[in-house]
C-alpha cells in the first residue's frame, strides 16, 4: 500500500496575477519556488492562460509569465532532473520543461495546419 502526500506551491507574484480572492485551501503560497527537490518524489508543473515565450510577445494582449517565476521554475526542473526525479509538464508546464532545457517556446499561427477544429463524427 502506497501513501502519497501533495505539496501544492504558489508563489505570492502568482496569486497575485491570477487568484481574485483567497487562493485554494490546500496551496501553500510562498515568496518564491524552492531550488531543489528536497523530499518531493517528483513535480507536476501545469500551466495558466499566460505565455512562457522565449521571444517577444506578438503583441500587448499576450500576456506572459513574469520572468523570475520562470528562472525559478527552470531551476526547479533542473533540480529535479539532476537528482534523476521525474518531472511531469501539462499543457503550459511542458513548454516550462522545454524551456529549461534551452529549447524555444514561440506562439503558434492560427491557421489550418496549427489549430484543432471539431470536425462531425461519421456514422458507420
Amino acid at each position: 500500500e502506497y501513501e502519497a502526500e501533495v505539496d501544492e506551491v504558489v508563489t505570492e507574484e502568482a496569486v497575485d496575477m491570477l487568484v481574485s480572492g483567497q487562493p485554494s485551501a490546500n496551496a501553500r503560497v510562498v515568496p518564491s519556488l524552492p531550488q531543489d527537490p528536497g523530499s518531493h518524489d517528483f513535480l507536476v508543473i501545469l500551466g495558466s492562460h499566460l505565455g512562457v515565450l522565449t521571444e517577444e510577445p506578438p503583441s500587448e494582449d499576450d500576456m506572459q509569465t513574469p520572468p523570475t517565476l520562470i528562472e525559478q521554475i527552470e531551476e526547479l526542473v533542473r533540480g529535479f532532473h539532476q537528482a534523476e526525479k521525474p518531472v511531469l509538464g501539462i499543457c503550459g508546464g511542458s513548454q516550462l520543461v522545454a524551456r529549461s532545457f534551452g529549447a524555444r517556446v514561440s506562439k503558434m499561427p492560427k491557421d489550418l495546419v496549427h489549430t484543432a477544429l471539431p470536425l462531425p463524427a461519421e456514422k458507420q
